[in-house]
């Protein structure tokens, strides 16, 4: 059996506990090999083991001596059921494993424990490959080396800073045993939060190992540097230069990058015997892939440094996969576009390098790998993935718009506001990009046309002129069926938010599920299914708008797409709220939390918190549904449109807290701030719940004239399936047109202002 891992691994560590337990009466023979350098020191180094002298070894074989299987056989033959142990064979695998196989042939009771960087190759071998240590066993070392050289520390019983630091410092030495051994002994000197933080300097950092372990095994360097050694010149340009990519590569992007033509796939194979390289299917499905642990990556890296060659092969890899992310781009919008999705996901970490170095070198590439990224983003609910590099790229073009480039610009400014509008700077980009969407909207097709679906939602719904435009480029784009699609679904926005046109708002829908399903797009499937779902629920139809969310929730779940689940979930919990299922929508809404909780600022994650407030409310628990209010509040995408209809239906929901508790005044002052949200918006609906809350505060007031004709008004905003009463005041409010109606509520709202 021959143990193979990466150095620092613990093979010989395993090989001298294996040795110590063999059951055989021949008892177990350990032989140090890591000075050998050819076959007579080879000879010479197993017979000091077997603690016979040459002399006697050259008698018993007879006259001439033999090969040094013939020399060695009788000594072994001797010992019966012996266990060789051959530690640290890969500077001499050749001369290795002919001896292993003359020995095993010749002595049929011997048994031989071989360890490795690359298998002996010999017959009947069985490989053993010694992975890295997992998370629970690399902590458990980590203790235990630790309390060594600090007694009594237990990351257990840190600070949680401290334990946090000693997680991150066993995955970032990749559960290598030395790595992690040699880190602990840090703690003499260092917190490990101050380990943590150098281990960008690993080489410099962990030094200091045990004074009676070999000089190679003393520090994370001299590992390393033994396997680079060994290697020929080939496989040594081979692994410095595979050290570019980032998180891991496949076999044709290692043959594009790397230059070493049709030799990469033997060069690569040899990698990974020589467990510099691992090779692996992500999945069990798909191509199989390569990664190298991180200390060996950083290696590498320094000796592609040092070999003047990093730029060169930086380019080469911005290259390969800015043309990956161009054949992606428009692949995303039909029916391949989860094969293309896991493509670029298996990739993430490349493209992200990639995008890093164009933005250091060249700004122009780099605007177009962010603009083919976007819709990846989107697709896959990533959508402040490209905030911060988004941000370095407009401060390296300095925020200007380059010529020949504004789709690219447009799309790197919201990537850059993905989380919000909190700089001076941001502000500033998005007065730059204003004038350009201005003429952009209505240039159909566009080469990025996820670019109109990203501007949506922080500008809002357009107005009519922008609807009867949009209804003319409709017509016109016949030879495009997801530009068409896309047009019916945002004209059914335009008609329920500026007209409250339900029946001509599903109408689009209906006719944009269609587009989209023609296609094979699955994302724009998700948004006309969830929009749809909304409808029937204003219908009353419950069962209807089921129907919807749970084929959308399939779809989004094979687009991995947290954001759009989040969504689709707090939708789905309105539906439970209004039929009064508030353990249904709790759970929803819960679960839409945990989804996009991690990704920080999100207006799903705003509407999720808003809508567990409502569920509080409903319960009696005033007070905790103020805090999910203001926190609700704290998620929303400031300076978005959507993010100010997010936080007008807070202070809805707050207001109806404030009257649960019969506080007129409080009420009245939040209304008044959701009319100043509102003002000069497009936005009947929030307007028609506007009017809902202020009839409610009319009937706490004995106002009930007033609080019809309010209901009437919002049954014009906000179209309900529920009959009308035959009081007069709700059918005067009934009877006003929107525009009507609006000013209604307005003057209301700020009389006594």
């Amino acid at each position: 059996m021959t143990l193979t891992g990466p150095g620092g691994t613990g093979k010989t560590r395993l090989a001298l506990e294996t040795a110590a337990r063999h059951p055989g009466a021949g008892g177990a023979c350990f032989a140090d090999l890591s000075r050998v350098v050819d076959a007579a020191t080879l000879d010479a180094a197993l017979l000091g083991a077997l603690g016979v002298r040459e002399a006697g070894v050259l008698a018993a074989a007879g006259p001439g001596g033999g090969d040094a299987a013939d020399r060695l056989a009788p000594a072994l033959a001797r010992r019966g059921e012996l266990l060789l142990v051959l530690d640290n064979c890969e500077q001499i695998v050749a001369e290795a494993a002919a001896l292993a196989e003359r020995l095993l042939l010749a002595c049929p009771q011997l048994r031989i424990l071989a360890t490795s960087r690359e298998p002996l190759a010999v017959p009947g071998e069985h490989v053993r490959p010694l992975e890295p240590l997992p998370g629970p066993e690399a902590l458990r070392l980590f203790a235990e080396r630790a309390a060594a050289v600090r007694p009594g520390f237990d990351p257990r019983t840190q600070a949680p800073d401290d334990a946090a630091a000693v997680a991150e410092i066993c995955r970032r030495l990749d559960g290598l045993p030395l790595a992690i051994e040699l880190a602990a002994a840090r703690l003499r000197l260092l917190t490990p939060r101050q380990i943590a933080d150098r281990l960008d300097d690993r080489f410099r950092l962990l030094t200091g190992g045990s004074r009676t372990a070999q000089p190679r095994q003393q520090t994370l360097r001299a590992v390393v540097a033994w396997s680079w050694d060994l290697l020929p010149e080939a496989e040594r340009t081979m692994l410095r230069r595979v050290s570019v990519f980032a998180g891991g590569w496949s076999l044709p992007a290692a043959e594009a990058v790397c230059g070493t033509g049709p030799e990469t796939l033997d060069l690569l194979g040899a990698l990974v015997d020589k467990s510099l390289v691992v090779a692996y299917q992500p999945d069990s499905v798909g191509e199989m892939r390569y990664r190298m642990l991180e200390t060996v990556r950083a290696y590498a890296a320094d000796q592609l440094a040092a070999a003047d060659e990093q730029r060169e092969r930086a380019d080469v890899h911005l290259d390969h996969f800015l043309r990956l992310a161009e054949t992606a781009e428009p692949l995303l919008r039909t029916a391949d576009q989860l094969d293309w999705l896991a493509l670029l996901a298996a990739d993430h970490d490349n493209l992200n390098a990639a995008l890093r170095h164009a933005t250091a070198t060249d700004t122009d590439r780099a605007l177009d790998l962010l603009a083919c990224l976007s819709s990846y983003w989107m697709l896959r609910g990533l959508r402040t993935e490209g905030r911060v590099p988004a941000q370095r790229l407009l401060a390296a073009i300095g925020g200007e718009v380059p010529p020949g480039r504004e789709q690219q610009f447009a799309l790197a400014v919201l990537a850059a506001i993905s989380g919000g509008m909190d700089t001076p700077e941001l502000i500033g980009y998005i007065e730059t990009c204003r004038p350009v969407m201005d003429r952009l909207m209505f240039e159909h097709p566009l080469r990025f046309p996820f670019l109109v679906v990203l501007w949506a939602p922080f500008v809002g719904v357009p107005d009519d002129v922008s609807m009867v435009e949009q209804n003319r480029l409709a017509d016109e784009l016949l030879t495009d069926p997801w530009y068409r699609a896309l047009l019916h679904f945002g004209l059914a926005f335009q008609h329920w938010f500026l007209h409250a046109d339900a029946a001509s708002a599903e109408r689009e829908l209906t006719q944009g599920l269609q587009g989209f399903e023609q296609e094979g797009d699955r994302w724009g499937m998700v948004m006309s299914l969830m929009e749809l779902a909304r409808a029937r629920g204003r219908q009353g139809d419950r069962s209807g708008a089921s129907v919807h969310t749970d084929r959308a929730l399939e779809l989004a779940a094979e687009l991995d797409s947290p954001e759009d689940m989040a969504e689709l979930l707090w939708s789905r919990s309105e539906l439970s709220l209004q039929a009064g299922d508030l353990a249904s929508a709790e759970a929803d809404l819960r679960r839409a939390v945990a989804l996009v909780e991690p990704f920080g600022v999100s207006d799903n994650l705003a509407s999720a918190r808003l809508g567990l407030a409502q569920v509080a409310r409903r319960r009696g628990a005033f007070a905790q549904a103020e805090e999910l209010c203001a926190q609700a509040l704290a998620s929303r995408l400031v300076g978005w449109s959507s993010g100010e209809g997010i936080q007008a239906s807070v202070q809805l929901e707050l207001a109806r807290v404030d009257l649960a508790q019969s506080r007129a005044a409080a009420v009245r002052a939040r209304l008044r701030e959701v009319e100043s949200i509102l003002r000069g918006g497009r936005n009947l609906p929030t307007y028609g719940e506007l009017a809902t809350v202020l009839a409610e505060l009319a009937l706490l007031e004995g106002e009930a004239d007033l609080a019809a004709e309010l209901l009437g008004t919002a049954s014009v905003l906000a179209p309900r399936p529920n009959p009308a009463p035959t009081n007069p005041a709700f059918t005067r409010g009934a009877a006003r047109n929107p525009r009507e109606a609006v000013a209604f509520v307005t003057d209301l709202v700020t009389a006594d202002l």
